[in-house]
């Protein structure tokens, strides 16, 4: 039988692993939707989304992905692999440095008239109760 000590160990690290599946579900769902809602017309601002875990990515991407496929796929892999420090508690960005991005996320396209990243943390916080 385990002593109090060790089974106390073990619920810390279940606790612990419990709450980074949970926050990396949240950050997946939230990189993925910011994607997604993303207007499209060639593509190219739907491809520029950019993961930063303790600093902002920085540049244009001269890339086009329309569907964002590939574009989350990249995301998720880049901030899988730093999970680490975002559980360390740096924090963690999302950016898109197209010129036009700002004017998109403030309704200058009818695909997506109230923005991406907006619409997704409002869709996030009351899912969650954030």
């Amino acid at each position: 039988m385990k002593s109090f000590s060790q089974q106390l160990s073990s619920a810390v690290v279940r606790i612990n692993q419990q709450t980074e599946q949970a926050v990396r579900k949240v950050i997946f769902e939230c990189f993925r939707s910011v994607i997604l809602k993303s207007p499209v017309k060639t593509g190219r601002f739907r491809a520029n989304w950019k993961p930063g875990i303790g600093s902002i990515p920085e540049g244009v991407i001269n890339e086009l992905d329309p569907s964002g496929g590939k574009t989350i796929q990249k995301v998720l892999i880049e901030t899988e692999d730093a999970m680490a420090l975002v559980m360390d508690g740096r924090p963690l960005y999302i950016v898109n440095h197209v010129p036009y991005g700002l004017a998109l996320e403030f309704g200058s396209s009818k695909q997506a008239p109230s923005g991406m990243v907006r619409t997704t943390l409002a869709e996030i916080a009351a899912k969650y109760g954030a």
